[in-house]
């Protein structure tokens, strides 16, 4: 699944090692894919501390809902939020890269497990980085020498991969990122449309994920970040009541 991985600087590297005219040289930076791909890779926040709010939409088999959720994330670290319907905390939440822990709000009840399990549970075939770079807006990377250009009508894409994902991304025809899909080994698929891109930032706040199960769909979760804060640090609150049983 993906990760961030491999600078541009890569790409570059191998270019000016090749023993070409520099005018060959200079057209390769300007190819479409190296331009699609700067753009995707512009299109994420580099940060240590995330804090942000959303309206949240759930749709799966086992949880669904609308509400407003509070972020605050570490890089690399932890994932802490919580989520309200009609100003009630429902729940909060902790995830690390070891694994969660969800507190139940109004049955006074806990939940703890590996990130895997959220898979199994939930279907949401998500790693923990890819979790903090769905939150905070990020965009999955392919590594450069794997991407392939193709134009389509009124479309341009691009497709690479990466260590565990087969990733597709369609721009317009203004070059606007669109939408990605990404596949895994095991034929599951995350289908993300993008909005409201953040002309100040450069990340889109707005995204629908779609993930389907060998083109089974299997659920919707979609998030409108606002009052985004970057840099400052957060505390973030979390205990397990002592009258609160395991679920």
């Amino acid at each position: 699944m993906y990760r961030l991985i491999l600078a541009l600087i890569t790409t570059f590297t191998l270019i000016s090692s090749c023993k070409t005219p520099a005018a060959t040289s200079t057209t390769a930076l300007n190819s479409p894919e190296i331009v699609l791909f700067k753009k995707i890779e512009a299109a994420s926040l580099d940060y240590k501390w995330f804090a942000a709010k959303a309206k949240v939409t759930i749709e799966s088999e086992n949880l669904s809902g609308r509400g407003r959720m509070n972020i605050r994330m570490k890089k690399d670290s932890l994932v802490w939020f919580n989520f309200k319907k009609i100003s009630i905390e429902g729940l909060r939440g902790i995830i690390n890269p070891q694994g969660f822990t969800l507190l139940y709000r109004t049955k006074n009840i806990f939940e703890k497990g590996k990130l895997h399990d959220l898979d199994q549970k939930y279907h949401l075939p998500l790693t923990f980085i890819e979790i903090q770079n769905f939150l905070s807006g990020g965009l999955p990377l392919p590594y450069p020498s794997t991407i392939i250009y193709k134009k389509e009508k009124f479309y341009h894409m691009i497709s690479g991969r990466n260590k565990d994902y087969k990733i597709e991304y369609k721009f317009d025809a203004q070059l606007n990122l669109e939408k990605y899909v990404m596949t895994d080994q095991q034929n599951r698929t995350l289908l993300v449309n993008l909005s409201k891109k953040d002309e100040e930032l450069g990340i889109y706040k707005n995204r629908k994920l779609t993930y389907y199960n060998h083109n089974k769909k299997l659920g919707i979760l979609e998030m409108d970040l606002s009052n985004i804060e970057i840099n400052v640090p957060k505390k973030m609150p979390f205990t397990i009541p002592e009258h609160y049983t395991e679920y």
